[in-house]
């Protein structure tokens, strides 16, 4: 009895998980475009750079030319945001991109790319302040 109880909430838990992560994926395909380093780096002059990460790792490395909108504040953030300008987006590894991106969405800002693979993959020219 108790095995056929960890077995269904292993289960439920294993289906959870993937359905949060297809949810998410789908989300960052229907609401951005996905770019590779190379092709965020090339497009992302004079654009709206925005970091969600938080406010410390920020301050150790980021993006050149990027801004800080934590993840958690962007919904109270949106009015620095212009609309009429692409906004290159990234975090630390794509997992806060899709709440990020529904945000936007709802908001009307349709023009947004986002780094494949977050900052941990970045090899572009960064700023550090550590």
């Amino acid at each position: 009895m108790l095995i056929t109880v960890l077995v269904i909430i292993v289960a439920i838990w294993a289906i959870y998980t993937v359905g949060t992560m297809l949810y998410n994926r789908m989300t960052i395909k229907n609401y951005s475009t996905s770019l590779e380093n190379i092709a965020f780096d090339a497009k992302m002059t004079g654009q709206q750079i925005i970091d969600l990460r938080d406010p410390s790792a920020f301050r150790v490395k980021h993006i050149m030319g990027a801004r800080n909108i934590q993840a958690g504040l962007l919904k109270s953030s949106l009015d620095a945001i212009r609309k009429d300008k692409p906004i290159f987006l990234y975090d630390e590894r794509g997992l806060q991109l899709a709440g990020a991106l529904r945000q936007l969405h709802k908001a009307g800002y349709n023009d947004v790319y986002t780094l494949k693979g977050g900052f941990t993959t970045w090899t572009g020219k960064t700023k550090s302040n550590a």
